[in-house]
């Protein structure tokens, strides 16, 4: 087993461990939700490695399925605002509604993050203390990930027995019913149905998400991009 390959390991076992307490209670463990200010000046060290690390990570195995309106549990991940907003149990496209549900649309229907909670959207990253255990295991998506390194499956394009189509019923746990979702779906770690993330690219997604999931501020328009060109 290489030294990489055992960190890893290492990681998870101690993580899961952390996870598995922390589904007790979250709000003694961590305190109450809030909505946290994630973003930072454009120049600062944390939006750099958002930019430069992290982001391109998102977008080469993530927005493939979670950037459209329609993307599963409205989680949108191509942008700071979609990623902050979180995720929904309400499907944008239903058949059988006989009446006009509220629409969901992002820089739309919204405009803060409080504002989208308040429309029953909830968080995928840790709202509670902001602490490397809290961020770590009272979020969603450093769990999904973790859940998906310990059951990485077959390294193919797209694994077999998983429902893609637009119809498929879909499963969109908050944190405080993870653990269930966890246990009656062990191989739903995300990316959902596809290979999981490299070993490197799964320990900077953990770093940023243990470190708060500080993300860039709206970048300056460029000279070309004021002038209208």
């Amino acid at each position: 087993m290489t030294t990489r390959r055992f960190s890893l390991t290492l990681l998870i076992l101690i993580f899961s461990g952390c996870a598995t307490y922390a589904g007790l209670n979250y709000d003694q463990l961590f305190g109450q939700p809030e909505v946290r200010e994630r973003t930072v000046p454009p120049s600062s060290p944390e939006a750099d490695v958002f930019l430069t690390k992290v982001k391109p990570i998102i977008d080469n195995r993530c927005v493939v399925c979670h950037a459209c309106y329609d993307a599963p549990c409205q989680l949108k991940l191509s942008s700071v605002d979609g990623i902050d907003r979180g995720a929904s149990k309400e499907l944008v496209y239903q058949g059988t509604r006989l009446t006009a549900s509220q629409p969901t649309r992002l820089f739309e229907d919204a405009q803060t993050t409080a504002e989208w909670r308040e429309l029953g959207f909830f968080p995928v990253l840790n709202e509670r203390e902001q602490s490397l255990a809290g961020n770590l295991d009272a979020g969603l998506v450093a769990r999904m990930l973790t859940q998906k390194a310990r059951h990485p499956l077959p390294e193919t394009d797209q694994l077999e027995g998983f429902d893609f189509s637009i119809a498929r019923e879909q499963v969109c746990p908050t944190i405080e019913e993870y653990d269930a979702y966890e246990a009656e779906y062990p191989l739903w770690g995300m990316p959902y149905g596809m290979p999981a993330i490299t070993n490197s690219e799964y320990q900077t997604l953990i770093s940023w998400l243990g470190s708060g999931a500080k993300m860039n501020a709206p970048l300056p328009l460029t000279e070309e991009e004021q002038a209208g060109g």
